[in-house]
């Protein structure tokens, strides 16, 4: 059952045609690892720990950045590792697979951590809004509310003193590197 079931995943990745409308990159890395790891089941479930880690390290910073506590950086990481199911099967928290809700969830922290510690700069907001696109490779669902969520947020980040030309013209930039990074 194992070989067959093995044969009947390496025939579906094998074919790009079979997965190219939702096309993430946790599909290439199984493919890059199975023959290093012997089989998919394993090239699959290799990622586990290091998004675990990820996650838990990226909302303790997030979490000291935002109330500039240690202990409120360890409860945020705690309550983000609860399992919450929310309505339309949708979840938060850990789960035992790195699905790529999973791995979005991994990588937000240290997007918000970035775009929290560098929005007040208009000369970044490209940056930030091209490391905003590059999720959509991660979970294609959750890249665009939180993106649209980023480009609001950067509007409001800079000092009161900042022209609003510069506003303007740095917007635009980033939208353009946004789609960009998205066209692929």
């Amino acid at each position: 059952a194992i070989v067959s079931a093995s044969l009947i995943v390496s025939s579906l990745l094998s074919e790009p045609s079979n997965f190219n409308v939702y096309s993430t990159y946790h599909v290439y890395l199984t493919q890059l690892l199975a023959p290093l790891l012997g089989n998919f089941g394993s090239a699959f479930m290799a990622p586990q720990l290091p998004l675990t880690i990820m996650q838990l390290i990226g909302f303790y910073f997030l979490g000291r950045e935002l109330y500039h506590s240690r202990l409120f950086g360890f409860l945020l990481t705690i309550l983000s590792f609860i399992f919450v199911q929310i309505n339309l099967s949708e979840f938060w928290g850990y789960v035992t697979s790195p699905i790529p809700r999973f791995s979005f969830q991994a990588f937000l922290p240290l997007v918000l951590l970035l775009v929290l510690k560098n929005g007040s700069n208009v000369k970044r907001w490209p940056f930030l809004l091209a490391l905003s696109a590059a999720t959509v490779y991660l979970h294609l669902v959750s890249a665009p509310a939180w993106s649209v969520g980023i480009l609001l947020s950067l509007w409001f980040m800079p000092p009161r003193a900042t022209p609003i030309s510069d506003k303007l013209k740095y917007m635009m930039i980033a939208l353009f590197v946004f789609i960009l990074v998205l066209s692929p």
